[in-house]
């Protein structure tokens, strides 16, 4: 998947800064499988829904095609699941 298919959520209330975005930076560097795992939530316009860290974290390691995997749409999950 074009990781470029997938938007930031703009009103995402959580962000993380300086050493502890470049440990999760880090952390998928060396276990991205990790991602099968927590993956990015995305709605039906592809907006995150949750992961955006770890989106930014792959963005900031240069990829520019993720493994299908790791993405899943919040349709995929119940509500409470999502929330």
């Amino acid at each position: 998947m074009d990781i470029n298919a997938i938007k930031i959520n703009q009103k995402n209330p959580r962000f993380i800064k300086n050493d502890n975005f470049y440990k999760l930076v880090k952390s998928v560097k060396e276990f991205p499988a990790m991602l099968k795992y927590r993956p990015i939530i995305v709605d039906n316009d592809n907006i995150i829904i949750g992961g955006n860290m770890r989106y930014l974290a792959l963005k900031e390691l240069g990829y520019t095609e993720i493994n299908e995997e790791w993405v899943k749409k919040a349709s995929e999950f119940t509500a409470e699941e999502i929330s």
